[in-house]
């Protein structure tokens, strides 16, 4: 039987909830950034700086996080703050590293597309 979310009670939607951020770390900061917790945003910019880091250049990574942002938080702001980070992130790069080739640029512009 498949039971719609609208006919759960208060109490087993806040158990549903609980169930599915004790299930694992990441569910559980989708559900704090949905309630606009802004140390969650903090954790996303950490996550999206580790990532572009030259040692890894894990754009992957970097999208899922800024789309993740992008599906769950409900702070318009939050969301383009994020997506200015990653780009000043992406700039600070090349600045620090000097020009790096064609692919990174390629895969940061795709960044954005797709994660926009």
């Amino acid at each position: 039987m498949i039971r719609n979310l609208s006919t759960l009670t208060e109490k087993e939607l806040r158990n549903l909830i609980s169930t599915l951020c004790g299930a694992n770390s990441e569910n559980a900061l989708l559900v704090k950034l949905y309630l606009n917790d802004n140390l969650v945003l903090d954790s996303f910019e950490k996550k999206i700086e580790k990532a572009l880091k030259p040692d890894r250049f894990s754009f992957r990574e970097a999208k899922h996080y800024l789309s993740a942002v992008k599906k769950f938080c409900t702070d318009p702001q939050s969301v383009a703050k994020l997506f200015v980070f990653a780009a000043e992130t992406g700039n600070d790069i090349t600045m620090e590293y000097g020009d790096i080739d064609e692919n990174y640029y390629s895969a940061m512009e795709n960044l954005f597309i797709r994660s926009g």
